[in-house]
């Protein structure tokens, strides 16, 4: 699977008539895993192996020098996307709205829009 499958089956639960709450978190999981892995790609962080992998990718695109588009846009958008996807995944008793999915799913697009 690639990232962009992540991010097509998260528009796909998003475009239904009407999404679920769990539609919503469930596509602000897999865009945020998309971007995690487009930046683990990036950085060369083997993000399946790597056990602080989610600091690792944050820290690598802060301390990027000379960013190129993607890791700009990456940067824009993985730590708020991060900041959704822990409560998306685990504050079940907060609110993930479709206006939060579709935000994490304009920040994935727009990564993977980047050339690399």
């Amino acid at each position: 699977m690639r990232p962009d499958d992540l991010v097509a089956s998260a528009k796909f639960l998003l475009d239904k008539p009407s999404p679920t709450e769990a539609d919503c978190r469930i596509a602000v999981h897999a865009c945020y895993y998309a971007m995690l892995h487009v930046a683990g790609s990036y950085l060369g962080i083997d993000v399946a192996a790597a056990p602080d992998r989610h600091k690792a990718a944050m820290m690598g695109l802060q301390n990027r020098m000379m960013p190129n588009k993607r890791v700009v846009a990456l940067r824009k958008g993985f730590a708020n996307a991060q900041r959704l996807r822990i409560r998306a995944d685990y504050r079940i008793d907060a609110i993930v709205s479709t206006d939060d999915a579709e935000d994490v799913v304009e920040w994935a697009r727009g990564v993977l829009a980047q050339p690399v």
